[in-house]
């Protein structure tokens, strides 16, 4: 009969993705996580495999914590501009109630590991592929509908909503003031508005 553990896996996921979320995975050593997970390294990868399973094993937790809810909003696409005024809406909830600017823990697996690893960069741009493809589903739901200007480009506006969704991400692990991503939420709601047509 196999031993029981004597921890909780999905805790120690959750703890595990804290620790990489704030150190990145070169800065954090095995050491640091059997510190920081209260286990040692035979338990680490007795349960979850080498460093790089465990890193991958918390990024994928953590896609689907936080993007999940934001996919289900632009999910909602027969509701045109209004989804994606309510997705920046709720990004921006969740970036001002960070108590570290953390950021985003896809943003900064990005920047520093895609270059270099498959796995990550696949990751990263899956989620960057579900965030296009929601807010164009969303444009082209509002352009049938009557309510987008039938001449603008679709996949040129989808883009420009990535791009500024993922640099509010950034913005927010750097910045001392949440103003700057409340400020563009607000400008990015009244673009929307005026994209409207009468």
């Amino acid at each position: 009969m196999g031993r029981t553990k004597a921890f909780n896996p999905e805790q120690v996921l959750n703890q595990a993705l804290m620790l990489f979320w704030q150190q990145g995975y070169q800065a954090t050593s095995v050491a640091d996580l059997e510190k920081h997970l209260g286990i040692n390294k035979f338990s680490l990868y007795n349960t979850f495999g080498n460093k790089h399973s465990l890193y991958l094993q918390a990024l994928d937790l953590y896609i689907e914590q936080r993007f999940t809810p934001l996919f289900s909003m632009l999910a909602n696409h027969q509701m045109g501009l209004e989804a994606i005024s309510h997705f920046f809406n709720a990004l921006n909830l969740g970036l001002s109630n960070q108590l570290n600017n953390e950021g985003c823990f896809v943003a900064s697996a990005g920047v520093e590991l895609s270059a270099s690893d498959n796995e990550v960069r696949k990751r990263v741009q899956g989620v960057y592929g579900q965030l296009e493809d929601g807010f164009y589903a969303c444009l082209e739901s509002a352009q049938q509908q009557g309510k987008l200007e039938a001449t603008l480009s679709l996949q040129e506006l989808a883009r420009f909503f990535l791009v500024q969704s993922q640099g509010m991400l950034t913005v927010a692990r750097n910045q001392q003031s949440a103003r700057t991503v409340t400020s563009s939420t607000e400008f990015l709601n009244t673009l929307l508005l005026l994209l409207k047509t009468k």
